[in-house]
């Protein structure tokens, strides 16, 4: 295993090389701002987001591809050797060679940081830590070497989708699809194929509980897993897949839903719907609604330190989804025994999760109440330039195509939607 986990070490660090060339070349002026605003309606609006999401992964791939005509020569004068991450720039010859420290410092901070999240992956999925803590469900899922492996390699993938989208989330306050869709798609056809990417089944509850909800007759306790989940583990990846895709997007566009109807502005960017319904099709459904209660700890540490470093009204909250994965994947042991135990509910999921929606919607509109009698206006979320008052225009036809106020915040469609709506 020691030589596996040196193996992914170093693939780490030409991960974090592809990571840093997608996340620099991937479209910063967003294709939002030339397609219009999203059309009244859920059905349509959900038509317009996908459409421009499939035109987003197009445009931003072709942008990584293709090499811009002002470094085309400087890419000729490259060699082989000059492509190795940490070192390759400094090797003599590298027309690239000359680098601020900042810049020097980033890469190879990116590139060392994804190194070392491969490495602590592998050790934890070839050690056979991400396994059900139940008897009834290893049974029912298999957890021999191959499933290890093809555990580490879906997480591996995960990983870097995470990297790439915390980079640009962080820079440009934008979580491009091309990060996230391509990536979710393989989770589910290589669970479909493979069988073995999800490591716990997609449905089990106490059997004597659920017999006491459903009035069946009365069980012994202990975990019920369906039979058809053993028999047919392609199915089941696929249906584990797809189900953990439509819960992990279906939690944050709820919560996106209900904090725009309360705070009355947009709560939540749909790149973060997306971000969570790649790490569902990854980690299935249980996994991801820990990953939800697990990110706002993430977030917290996050806002500390960016109200310290860097002053802003603007914080990214896709940094702190995939802090929640990555820790949720190598905290397993410590955190899915909790998780597990409240999966034992079975039917009662969905009262608890109906309650807990209601109770959050409650809480939001309380929190608009009270900043309304504290005299803060919802409207100032942005930070001033300096000179320029902290007022609105009352309409901007710039880059919408029709004159109104822009109802979006920089969370979701980045800084150089702020500026195009303020008419920079």
């Amino acid at each position: 295993m020691t030589a596996a986990v040196a193996c992914c070490f170093v693939f780490g660090c030409f991960a974090g090389r592809l990571a840093l060339r997608c996340a620099d070349r991937f479209v910063r002026d967003e294709t939002l701002f030339a397609a219009g605003m999203p059309p009244a309606g859920f059905l349509a609006g959900l038509k317009f987001e996908l459409a421009l999401s499939a035109r987003s992964v197009r445009s931003t791939w072709a942008d990584v591809a293709d090499v811009p005509p002002r470094e085309r020569a400087l890419w000729q004068a490259m060699r082989p050797w000059h492509h190795l991450p940490l070192v390759g720039r400094w090797l003599p010859g590298n027309p690239y060679r000359c680098g601020s420290f900042g810049v020097e410092l980033r890469r190879w901070g990116v590139e060392l940081l994804t190194a070392g999240l491969f490495a602590a992956v592998a050790y934890v999925d070839l050690s056979g830590f991400v396994t059900p803590v139940d008897a009834a469900l290893r049974a029912a899922v298999p957890a021999d070497a191959a499933a290890h492996w093809c555990l580490l390699v879906g997480h591996l993938v995960l990983v870097w989708g995470l990297v790439v989208a915390t980079l640009t989330d962080l820079e440009t306050m934008t979580i491009p699809d091309g990060s996230t869709v391509p990536t979710g798609l393989f989770a589910v056809a290589f669970a479909t194929l493979s069988g073995r990417l999800i490591p716990v089944p997609v449905w089990f509850a106490d059997a004597s509980f659920s017999a006491l909800v459903t009035g069946g007759p009365p069980a012994a306790p202990g975990a019920a897993v369906p039979a058809w989940v053993a028999s047919s583990p392609h199915v089941h990846g696929f249906v584990a897949s797809v189900v953990g895709l439509f819960v992990g997007g279906g939690i944050v566009w709820v919560v996106r839903v209900l904090g725009g109807w309360a705070l009355g502005r947009e709560a939540m960017g749909f790149g973060d719907v997306i971000l969570m319904a790649m790490i569902g099709a990854f980690l299935g459904w249980q996994a991801v609604a820990a990953v939800f209660f697990l990110a706002p700890a993430c977030a917290c540490v996050g806002l500390v330190l960016t109200k310290t470093l860097r002053p802003s009204s603007e914080f990214p909250y896709g940094p702190s989804l995939a802090a929640g994965a990555v820790l949720l994947i190598l905290a397993w042991p410590y955190v899915w025994p909790s998780v597990e135990r409240a999966c034992l509910l079975g039917p009662l999921l969905l009262v608890v999760a109906v309650t807990m929606t209601a109770l959050l919607a409650v809480l939001l509109l309380l929190m608009r109440l009270l900043k309304r009698l504290a005299g803060l206006d919802d409207d100032v979320w942005y930070d001033d330039p300096p000179g320029r008052a902290n007022v609105a225009p009352a309409s901007v036809s710039d880059g919408w195509g029709r004159g109104e106020d822009w109802p979006g915040v920089a969370a979701a469609s980045g800084r150089r939607g702020l500026r195009a709506w303020r008419g920079e």
